[in-house]
Formats: C-alpha cells, structure tokens, sequence
C-alpha cells in the first residue's frame, strides 16, 4: 500500500513542478530583474546618449570642427603652394 501511494505521488509532485515552473522563473527573472534594474537603467541611458551625440554632436564638437575647418583654410590661404586638400 505504501509503495502504491508513493508511485501515485511521485508523478504529481513531477506534474506539480512542471505546473509551478513558468511561475518560479517568471519569480526569479523579477527577483533579478528588479536588483538590476538600476543597472539595466544606467546602460539604457547611456546608449541612448550616444545615440544622441552619433545624431546630434556637442557643441564643443561642432567648435572644435569648425577651429580645425579655420586653420586649414588659413593655411590654404597662407601657404597655398605648400598645402594639399
């Protein structure tokens, strides 16, 4: 009799776990989830920074461009034989 009961239960604890299993990783990714949301948070923001920056440079950028743009302009205004563009 005890074999029989133990046979009968042994495939409903296996059918309960297989049951209790979608909920117990949904758990877990939450549990992670929500100890590293900060740090998921903090690579979003990041990306989507340079995202911004790749479409839209900084000013110190742009006027570092447009400097390097004046100098060699100058030089070509300067020293036209010596300089190639």
């Amino acid at each position: 009799m005890i074999v029989f009961i133990s046979e009968v239960i042994k495939p409903l604890v296996f059918l309960n776990l297989i049951y209790r299993f979608p909920a117990v990783i949904l758990s877990i990714i939450l549990f992670f989830g929500r100890s590293c949301q900060s740090l998921l948070l903090k690579l979003y923001s990041k990306s989507l920074s340079s995202v911004f920056t790749s479409i839209f440079p900084s000013p110190r950028t742009l006027t570092s461009a447009f400097g390097s743009l004046i100098s060699v302009l100058n030089l070509k205004v300067l020293l036209p034989d010596k300089v190639n563009l």
